[in-house]
């Protein structure tokens, strides 16, 4: 199978699927994995669809799945979201995989470069926090696989509704396979309205987040009141069921992370992604119901290191 992009999120986001946050007096490091030399695994995401039917196959951009860790007595642990970004037929194995129990982030993802046209290195980032000190630290270190390293699973008759990451390692997470169960969500298009309720503190990630619909245009505001700044979006053509946006106003924020005392490993991370990102950048964005019912709106940069948004409506 040549999977086109892969962003899983498993977020401790409490509105999303009810698991807990951090403590606001934190320590943040990132912690160094050691550089594996076997190859990464991918298993075939639909099991409607043999090997040797994908390549006929052309999926939709951005399409969304709820993602659960695989427990290794196969109980289904920590919940939270993925996407399959389509990047077209000459962008292959461009993919992107995150979780997040709210005390350590992981970030797996691979940059697809634009220059010499060939993927780039599979790198792991890891946030984590800790209790103990009231100030905040951060470091980043990273592992970096060459993308020959990186390979597809395919073999099989008929494919599993899931990825196999068992060979990047499992020890962050107790009792994890390393496998992780894939499971189509509907989405809608984005109408009119406000997300994400919030602390409404000067030092918060992200604030208020505002949606717009006129017909086929769509608008998008997020308030990010630490870094100073508001970035605005807009649709270029409507698709089904998700819109794609351009955001602009990254020129008039400061990126700090030593603001975010109160803030997760995964807003560290995405203060960092967004302190990269320059006007014009693409989001996909869309709304599904949660398992309790609530709408979220997810919006997810793929050319962001794997950085995504996804929160209730107010």
């Amino acid at each position: 199978m040549k999977l086109k992009s892969i962003l899983l999120v498993v977020s401790c986001v409490g509105a999303l699927y009810g698991c807990g946050g951090g403590s606001d007096e934190s320590k943040v490091t990132v912690v160094k994995q050691s550089n594996p030399d076997t190859p990464q695994q991918l298993v075939n995401i639909d099991g409607k669809i043999t090997p040797h039917d994908v390549k006929n196959i052309d999926p939709k951009s951005a399409i969304f799945y709820k993602s659960e860790l695989i427990n290794s007595d196969s109980t289904l642990g920590l919940a939270g979201l993925a996407l399959n970004y389509n990047f077209g037929s000459r962008q292959k194995y461009n993919w992107q995989v995150m979780v997040d129990d709210g005390q350590i982030f992981s970030s797996w993802f691979t940059g697809f470069n634009q220059v010499t046209k060939v993927p780039g290195e599979l790198v792991l980032n890891r946030v984590s926090r800790s209790h103990s000190a009231p100030s905040v630290e951060q470091s980043r270190q990273k592992i970096s696989i060459a993308s020959n390293k990186l390979s597809m699973v395919d073999e099989v008759k008929k494919a599993t509704n899931g990825l196999d990451l068992s060979l990047i390692g499992t020890a962050s997470y107790a009792n994890w396979s390393g496998k992780i169960k894939l499971t189509p969500i509907e989405t809608s298009l984005v109408n009119t309205a406000s997300w994400h309720p919030n602390n409404g503190l000067a030092t918060d990630m992200l604030g208020n987040v505002e949606t717009t619909r006129n017909g086929d245009m769509v608008t998008v505001t997020l308030e990010l009141p630490a870094a100073g700044c508001t970035l605005f979006g807009r649709n270029n053509v409507p698709r089904s069921r998700r819109d794609i946006i351009y955001f602009s106003g990254f020129e008039q924020c400061q990126f700090d992370p030593a603001k975010g005392a109160n803030w997760t490993p995964n807003d560290y991370y995405n203060n960092e992604a967004l302190a990269k990102a320059r006007d014009g950048v693409v989001a996909y964005i869309a709304t599904f119901k949660n398992d309790g019912g609530t709408e979220m709106l997810v919006i997810g940069f793929p050319n962001l290191e794997g950085l995504f948004f996804v929160v209730p409506k107010s």
